[in-house]
């Protein structure tokens, strides 16, 4: 799955150039889903310890 074009993820053109590939490795593995029910990426936002939390819990669970 994409980030880019994707009508769930409508905040997907604010990521930064550099940012892209690794958002896509990211979104399309799962470590990233989104805030807000999963409808926005808010890329230029800041994440709080319980979303750095799950996201550290899914890659972990993901390459055990």
């Amino acid at each position: 799955m994409d980030f880019e074009g994707n009508p769930h993820k409508p905040d997907a053109s604010k990521v930064s150039e550099f940012a892209k590939e690794a958002m896509r490795w990211a979104v399309g593995s799962g470590i990233l889903t989104g805030k807000s029910d999963g409808t926005q990426l808010d890329p230029q936002g800041n994440a709080i310890r319980v979303e750095c939390a799950a996201i550290i819990q899914r890659f972990m669970e993901k390459y055990k």
